[in-house]
């Protein structure tokens, strides 16, 4: 979600919620194996510079 502003002295912000409607399954989530998270920036880097030229 992205917000923009015209009139950025006078407009507000706006407040966004997300709020689940049933009770769903509860689920155990695991820890991302070595190097996971650390492979997952180097993406998200590259995909800025990719896309900031």
């Amino acid at each position: 979600m992205r917000q923009f502003f015209h009139d950025w002295d006078n407009e507000l912000p706006a407040s966004f919620e997300i709020e689940r409607m049933d009770p769903g399954e509860r689920r155990v989530v695991q820890a991302p194996p070595p190097g996971g998270i650390a492979r997952q920036l180097a993406a998200l880097g590259a995909f800025v510079h990719d896309n900031t030229e």
